[in-house]
């Protein structure tokens, strides 16, 4: 097995997963890119309110570092 699916496979239970399975995992960190504001509404739409574990999640703004402009820092 790939590195990832060692990972999903023990977060997931499981001895073995592959690629194109859907998965149940236990969700240690979660990380969401900049580009991928799209999340954010999702967990709206899901009636979300409140993330689990603040401490457990980050926004990764790198598209822009250095920023290019004023406007996009």
């Amino acid at each position: 097995m790939h590195a990832i699916e060692k990972i999903f496979a023990k977060a997931s239970g499981r001895d073995t997963v592959r690629t194109g399975e859907i998965i149940t995992a236990k969700v240690d960190f979660a990380e969401i890119n900049d580009l991928y504001l799209q999340t954010v509404f999702s967990f709206y739409e899901m009636n979300g309110t409140k993330v689990w574990d603040r401490d457990r999640l980050a926004f990764v703004f790198d598209h822009y570092a250095p920023a290019p402009t004023i406007k996009s820092a």
